[in-house]
């Protein structure tokens, strides 16, 4: 799903608790009369909420001449709003992948790219996620590169297990294109072909019809087709049949319900050690 935004927006959601934070998405302003009144007002939100805070999104705007390559002009708003980043302790994200997220579409000597999308955190936020990462992807269908919020870990184990056992060689395919596409993305402004990296969006985008049409025959949903191509229910409803004869969570000895999978597997194995003491085995 695509949303094109004509005026500076942000919005806020507070998570928690125990653990209270903040996230804010925002689209920051394209004009340098608008930046300085925008940014201002935005960041006493901020200083508000007194807590753990992230934003993240497209904010336009640059913290150094370094984050922006083919442009010669200089951004004067630069002094301005990092003297702002800075008076609140807030820490640029640094990216996994190709930083510079904005691209003008361009060949050549008329190629510019700039960070234009960022992760900005204060100091508390990065004390509750230490393993956050912040990453980029290929572009299929904007100018700008999507940026992924990932926390390593049992998270990434399930994605992976979740991504080989859910689709087949359309996700190879698609896999293969997103690498051709973020190698001549990532190549140096003014060495790149425009029409090369045309046909991959165009392959690619032929790939992910494919994969939709896929979750289309597997939910079985007849309304579908004129709803919401990429919604939560489509992706839900396509699951949902085996997540019934999941155990989510059992009630142990001790009348306490347990959700960890771990745990759930050795009450398990005391459980029947208790009827069938001889017949237990436990791999080293």
């Amino acid at each position: 799903m695509y949303c094109l935004l004509s005026k500076p927006y942000y919005w806020s959601c507070l998570f928690g608790p125990p653990d209270s934070w903040l996230l804010s998405c925002v689209y920051g302003p394209l004009y340098s009369y608008a930046k300085k009144s925008f940014w201002t007002k935005f960041m006493k939100l901020g200083d508000r909420f007194g807590g753990p805070w992230l934003i993240l999104g497209d904010t336009n705007f640059i913290l150094n001449e370094l984050e922006r390559v083919g442009c010669k002009g200089k951004d004067l708003f630069i002094p301005f709003i990092t003297n702002l980043v800075n008076s609140r302790g807030l820490i640029n994200m640094p990216i996994h992948g190709d930083k510079l997220t904005w691209d003008n579409l361009r060949s050549r000597e008329n190629h510019v790219k700039s960070a234009l999308d960022k992760g900005l955190i204060n100091g508390v936020w990065l004390n509750l996620f230490s393993k956050a990462v912040l990453c980029s992807s290929q572009i299929c269908n904007s100018d700008h590169r999507p940026l992924v919020l990932q926390k390593i870990g049992a998270t990434r184990v399930a994605l992976l297990h979740w991504s080989r056992t859910q689709f087949g060689k359309v996700d190879n395919l698609i896999k293969e294109l997103k690498s051709k596409l973020n190698l001549i993305q990532g190549m140096p402004v003014g060495s790149r072909e425009w029409g090369t990296e045309c046909n991959i969006r165009r392959a690619l985008n032929e790939a992910y019809v494919r994969k939709e049409l896929y979750w289309k025959q597997r939910a079985r949903v007849s309304w579908l087709k004129d709803g919401d191509r990429c919604s939560k229910f489509f992706f839900q409803t396509a699951g949902s049949r085996g997540r019934r004869n999941a155990i989510e969570c059992i009630l142990n000895k001790d009348n306490i319900w347990i959700s960890s999978r771990v745990l759930i597997g050795k009450e398990f194995m005391e459980f029947s050690k208790e009827f069938f003491p001889d017949r237990i085995m436990v791999k080293s």
